[in-house]
This record gives structure tokens, C-alpha cells and sequence, in this order.
């Protein structure tokens, strides 16, 4: 039987959601993993002014939902936004205390799955993988761009 790129996408996607379960429940206090990806975003760009619009950029993701994503994470005390000076209608995103504890935990988990991730497959592998993903990203976004016009 020929394997179909669809079908070993939903396979790996439902093993990924069953790792990083399991550490939501260790680790996160059972925070959506989005919000952890946020987060992390937000510290790897620590020295930068970010806005919601770089987070929709940056993953993809729709306004609508990124608000209401950020307005948990602000309930929560991970996030806060500030307006600012030159135009009060944009926000930044600030880290919240939480958000520096959880950022530990979360930095160890990380390194913990993908050190799973990555047993027995070397650099080269991991190369031609990332240039496939890249690859079927490009492929999807060019795919909704067109449906969109």
C-alpha cells in the first residue's frame, strides 16, 4: 500500500498532541500549547516591541482568534498590553511574572521532547526533512492566498 503524505501528517500530528498532552499536564498546568509557543515567541524576542500583529504573522494565525487567545493569556497574568505612546490603538505585549516561571519549565520540556523527537535520525535527515516542511508550508499558504482572492 503507497503511504500518503495526508494520512502520515494526521498520524504524526495526533503523537505530537499526545506528547505535548502529557506535558501540559506535568509541566504547564494544562495550558494550551499555544499559548506556550506564544510565550515563547514573545522571549525569544525579548529585546523587541511585539504587537499581536507580528504573532499573527510570525504563526499563522487569525486575528479573531489570536485576540481571544491573548485575552486568556492576560486572565492568566502571562501577558499584559500596554498601549503605545505614538498610537494608544496599538498594544505591546508584555511577559507577566507567570509567564518567567512557566518559561523555565517549559525550556526544560522542550529540550526533553526533542531529544525524543530527534533519537537515531542524523543531520543530514533532519536537513531534507526541514526543507519538505518548508516546502508543503510554502505550498499551503500559496494555496490559501489563491482561495482568498
Amino acid at each position: 500500500m503507497k503511504r500518503e503524505i495526508i494520512i502520515e501528517l494526521k498520524n504524526l500530528n495526533i503523537l505530537l498532541d499526545m506528547r505535548f498532552e502529557k506535558f501540559k499536564r506535568k509541566h504547564t498546568n494544562n495550558m494550551p500549547i499555544i499559548k506556550g509557543i506564544i510565550l515563547k515567541y514573545i522571549f525569544e524576542n525579548k529585546g523587541k516591541e511585539i504587537f499581536q500583529k507580528d504573532i499573527e504573522e510570525e504563526f499563522s494565525i487569525k486575528k479573531s482568534r489570536l485576540s481571544k487567545i491573548l485575552s486568556s493569556m492576560e486572565e492568566d497574568e502571562l501577558i499584559s498590553r500596554e498601549p503605545v505612546k505614538e498610537d494608544a490603538r496599538l498594544k505591546k505585549i508584555m511577559i507577566g511574572d507567570k509567564a518567567k516561571t512557566l518559561n523555565e519549565n517549559v525550556l526544560k520540556s522542550k529540550k526533553e521532547i526533542e531529544d525524543i523527537l530527534l533519537k537515531d535520525i542524523d543531520e543530514k535527515d533532519l536537513e531534507i526533512f526541514f526543507n519538505v516542511v518548508d516546502k508543503i508550508v510554502e505550498n499551503l499558504k500559496e494555496d490559501i492566498q489563491e482561495g482568498i482572492k
